[in-house]
């Protein structure tokens, strides 16, 4: 479980369209937008949390060196 938290600490923190929302008004000093991003952090947990409970229930052994390869790669 420890794996998929450090994954998601690395995705949350990369470039993307919600980080350029939460950073835009964040600099445009806008205090409602809190609640947005409280809630895509909670989304991401619960959907990452869901997807690696359910992926180690369907991949095997044999498949899981593959799948952590790819995701690596995915990452960097």
């Amino acid at each position: 479980m420890i794996d998929i938290i450090l994954y998601a600490f690395g995705v949350m923190y990369t470039p993307g369209p919600v980080n350029a929302i939460c950073l835009n008004s964040g600099v445009q000093r806008q205090k409602a937008i809190l609640g947005f991003c409280l809630g895509v952090s909670i989304a991401m947990f619960a959907m990452f949390s869901s997807v690696s409970l359910l992926g180690e229930q369907l991949v095997n052994d044999a498949l899981l060196r593959g799948t952590a390869i790819l995701g690596s790669a995915y990452v960097l």
